[in-house]
């Protein structure tokens, strides 16, 4: 436009600083967007625990703050929505001032410049064109606006998940032949001494005492989720640590909550691992009890639960979980205080399936029942005060950390 009067270069230079002027209008559209993004998926999660809560919003005034709870997030949800409408709003109608003025502005212009000889008849029409095509496109802005932050705002989203810390990929490919796990000056946290322990190959073990969060830690630390603060940890002569995790866990399983995904029973056993057979997950089923309740359901192990477990019972669903372990024959079996969640009858039928001689794998149970405890051929036992005490089920014999 310049070419054809200066005055339309000014016009120029006034257009692109009325589009820079409705960039900055959008200030803070991208964050009011995420508020909101965050705020919906919050009200999302509460009406998830609600429906995951079967019990526990049916007691007398539990229903009174389910209510006060989501009308809480419904009102922060409608107030961050407004805000981030308000920013998108002034920006559309920026835009359409923007476009409203610079096509009048510039009709009047020119006009005034044909009228005074300075411009063509042509050359007016041809501007007019020129800017009314500029500032269209720039109009059409206003329809992509908005998917343009939830566009930002997906990002920020994928940006969270890839900052979590996640587990390493490199390490050992191969566990080398070995019958022990050796435990070398082991920091636990309420042990004032450190651990020294060796678990010979097919010895049954229980971790006793009131010291619950030092037994975690070790089973934690022996499946790999935690490192030691102190000491070693050797697995058949290699320590965990320089595994690949997924080689490790081959080799060592561990059950301690309940966790089932929505799938069949099937798959919640094998969860599609190659080395175990349908003739695997029978036999894992049957050591648990649990074969014979499962084949009354009517699509036998094709049978689809949900993630509540639902049609299995809560006393099933762990029984699955120690199915699950098992099914794989690994070398470690670990479990947490599980055994101890069964009726003490079912406990000592199930303990006494998975300890028998036909099973060659090490077995570390975390355990507070000493009545289950009295079935391990060794007692280590993790209280609070630093002391260690080992026995078999003759004899108890004092170690020395």
């Amino acid at each position: 436009l310049a070419f054809y009067h200066p005055w339309l270069l000014a016009f120029d230079f006034a257009l692109v600083m009325l589009m820079a002027l409705v960039y900055l209008l959008g200030r803070g559209a991208i964050s009011t967007s995420i508020t909101e993004s965050r705020c919906k998926y919050a009200m999302a999660a509460w009406l998830e625990d609600m429906a995951r809560c079967r019990t526990a919003f049916r007691y007398d005034g539990a229903a009174e703050f389910a209510l006060g709870r989501s009308d809480q997030l419904i009102y922060g949800y409608l107030d961050a929505r407004r805000r981030h409408f308000s920013v998108l709003m002034r920006q559309l109608l920026a835009i359409l001032l923007v476009q409203a003025i610079a096509s009048t502005v510039l009709l009047a212009i020119g006009g005034w410049l044909v009228i005074s000889g300075q411009l063509s008849l042509g050359q007016l029409v041809a501007a007019e064109l020129i800017v009314a095509i500029v500032v269209d496109s720039f109009a059409k802005m206003a329809k992509h606006i908005e998917s343009y932050y939830d566009l930002l705002t997906s990002v920020d989203k994928i940006g969270h998940l890839l900052d979590l810390p996640v587990e390493r990929a490199d390490g050992l490919l191969t566990i080398p032949d070995g019958s022990a796990i050796v435990l070398q000056k082991l920091r636990l946290p309420g042990l004032d001494e450190p651990l020294s322990l060796e678990i010979r190959s097919g010895e049954r073990v229980a971790l006793a005492g009131r010291n619950t969060q030092a037994k975690s830690h070790l089973l934690d630390m022996l499946f790999g989720l935690r490192e030691p603060s102190g000491g070693l940890i050797s697995l058949h002569g290699t320590d965990p640590r320089d595994l690949r995790p997924d080689v490790l866990r081959r080799h060592v399983v561990m059950v301690r909550e309940t966790e089932i995904f929505a799938g069949t029973i099937a798959e919640n056993v094998h969860l599609e691992r190659p080395d175990i057979s349908v003739a695997d997950v029978r036999s894992a089923l049957e050591t648990v009890e649990l074969l014979a309740p499962v084949q009354q359901l009517p699509d036998g192990l094709h049978t689809p639960i949900s993630p509540g477990g639902t049609p299995l019972t809560p006393i099933q669903c762990r029984l699955l979980m120690i199915a699950r372990a098992i099914s794989g024959r690994p070398d470690v079996v670990l479990i947490d205080e599980l055994l101890d969640l069964l009726p003490e009858d079912l406990a000592d039928r199930i303990l006494r399936r998975i300890t028998s001689a036909d099973h060659s794998w090490k077995l570390i149970v975390a355990s507070s029942n000493t009545r289950l405890q009295q079935q391990f051929t060794r007692i280590v036992e993790l209280p609070g005060e630093p002391a260690l005490t080992t026995a078999t089920t003759a004899s108890r014999t004092r170690d020395s950390h």
